[in-house]
């Protein structure tokens, strides 16, 4: 399960959008909202719902081609019960990551990013 969390995190920090006109100096936000597909998670009561992920990102343009960014990532919870027994399945991930972006024309960027998730 870590590993999904770890893979979700990635995901979505490589999907946060930097805008490329003279940002040195300045900040940027974005939000994710998407769905996580549990596959090969069945037990005898059946198989865990599919949650809901958000994320969250920040970052600050520290020129106009390298940026520092953050990022939460939350899976909503998923559980399952049958009889007496029931279990909940939860993930979250945290990312730090060093950004460098370089326009390739007015309305293309290439954006490679490296960081680290939890």
């Amino acid at each position: 399960m870590k590993r999904k969390a770890i893979a979700a995190g990635l995901i979505f920090a490589l999907a946060t959008p930097l805008a490329q006109a003279d940002t040195s100096g300045k900040y940027y936000a974005g939000f994710d909202l998407g769905n996580a597909l549990y596959s090969g998670v069945t037990v005898p009561a059946g198989t865990y719902p599919n949650p809901t992920i958000t994320s969250f990102t920040g970052g600050y343009h520290l020129s106009d081609t390298w940026a520092a960014e953050v990022g939460y990532a939350k899976f909503g919870d998923s559980s399952l019960g049958s009889g007496l027994a029931s279990a909940t399945l939860s993930a979250s991930s945290l990312h730090a990551a060093a950004v460098w972006s370089h326009s390739l024309n007015k309305d293309s960027d290439l954006i490679l990013k490296a960081g680290l998730a939890s």
